[in-house]
C-alpha cells in the first residue's frame, strides 16, 4: 500500500489533488454504529461524483444528489440503528 498524492494549485486558484496509487484496502473506522448508514453513503456519493469527474462528466458533483437514496439503501442493508445520526444539514 502506498500513499503517495500530491496537492498543487492551478494557475486558475483551484486545486488539483493527483493519486499516484490506490490504496489495497480503504477502511473507515467508524465510533459510532449509529451514523454507518450516513458515512457509507457519503462515501458512496462521493466516489461516484469521483468516477463522474474522471470520466469527463460536465456536472460530476451532480452525483451527490442520489445521496438520500444511496443512505435509504444502507439503512436498508445495515438496519434502522445504525442510523440514528443523521445526514449533515443540508443533505436531509
Amino acid at each position: 500500500m502506498s500513499e503517495s498524492g500530491t496537492l498543487t494549485q492551478t494557475p486558475e486558484d483551484r486545486w488539483q489533488l493527483r493519486f499516484e496509487r490506490v490504496l489495497a484496502h480503504p477502511l473507515d473506522t467508524l465510533e459510532e454504529r449509529e451514523k454507518a448508514a450516513q458515512d457509507g453513503a457519503g462515501w458512496h456519493a462521493c466516489l461516484d461524483a469521483l468516477s463522474a469527474a474522471l470520466d469527463g462528466a460536465a456536472h460530476p458533483r451532480a452525483a451527490l444528489d442520489g445521496y438520500r437514496d444511496v443512505r435509504a439503501r444502507y439503512v436498508e442493508s445495515f438496519g434502522p440503528e445504525a442510523a440514528t445520526i443523521g445526514p449533515p444539514d443540508g443533505m436531509q
